[in-house]
């Protein structure tokens, strides 16, 4: 999956760090990450190429340390992941998509969102601090819950109508909400999504998701009663109960792509 950069090791801690030449930029304009192409090999920006700039320490891999370009550059080649890996390193990917959460967070609060005064970045952690109301802001993470139901030795893929992704099948997920368990948001979501219920919830595997700003909880879970899914208004228009046999193996950047594909290789014995 997408965290995984192994033998690279990835580091959150906040901390006064000075930038080295071996360091990485990372620009960002209209949404889109700046990239360098070296005879078809995508990396993203190093400090020794761009030159010191004005700049903010995000995180580091290993000792290489990731920071946010603050000024503008003349840049041509640009990119933002979406269904395909852009960077023929993984921990690269990563880093990419890590740092784009943080800038984009970094943006929306640069004005308090109670009092409207222009917030500060702590000298403490990583967060926003409000000089006039005391305020604090932190990254926001969305918790998502997302499950496997499986039938005998049969799994639930799903599709959306008029998506991006509509071409890929996915499994059923959705946004935990307020007051609930991660367990409760997936009886909800599959009841509301394709009308079914499920028992014996069993957890699996948690994945961050940049491109959302969410952490992914992946489940598997047993139908209990009738297989007959229908829909509500909510954007699906295909489920399918398929075999280990008949499921297609995919690239394993997501969780739902690894959930699949791991239903498939324990030739459906998830829970065993």
């Amino acid at each position: 999956m997408l965290q995984e950069i192994e033998p690279y090791k990835f580091h959150n801690e906040f901390y006064k760090r000075d930038l080295k030449e071996t360091d990485y930029y990372v620009y960002v304009k209209d949404g889109k990450i700046a990239v360098k192409d070296n005879e078809g090999i995508i990396s993203l920006l190093r400090v020794k190429d761009i030159g010191i700039r004005k700049s903010r320490f995000l995180f580091c891999i290993d000792d290489m340390g990731i920071y946010e370009l603050k000024e503008d550059i003349e840049w041509n080649d640009f990119y933002i992941r979406k269904d395909k890996r852009t960077f023929k390193e993984i921990w690269m990917e990563f880093a990419a998509l890590e740092a784009l959460r943080l800038i984009n967070w970094y943006k929306k609060n640069q004005y308090c969102g109670y009092c409207s005064n222009k917030m500060k970045e702590s000298d403490a952690e990583r967060a926003m601090i409000c000089p006039e109301c005391g305020n604090i802001v932190y990254p926001r993470i969305n918790p998502v819950a997302i499950v496997g139901i499986v039938n005998d030795n049969k799994l639930l893929l799903t599709r959306y109508a008029n998506h991006s992704r509509a071409s890929h099948y996915a499994l059923v997920a959705g946004f935990v909400e307020f007051g609930e368990t991660v367990e409760d948001a997936i009886r909800r979501e599959v009841k509301e999504e394709v009308n079914l219920n499920i028992k014996d919830i069993r957890y699996v595997v948690s994945q961050s998701w940049p491109l959302s700003e969410s952490l992914i909880f992946g489940f598997y879970a047993r139908l209990d009663g009738d297989d007959k899914v229908s829909f509500t208004d909510n954007g699906l228009d295909t489920a399918v109960w398929q075999t280990p046999e008949e499921i297609e193996h995919i690239e394993a950047w997501s969780l739902t792509s690894y959930l699949i594909n791991n239903f498939k290789e324990k030739n459906g014995n998830v829970f065993e």
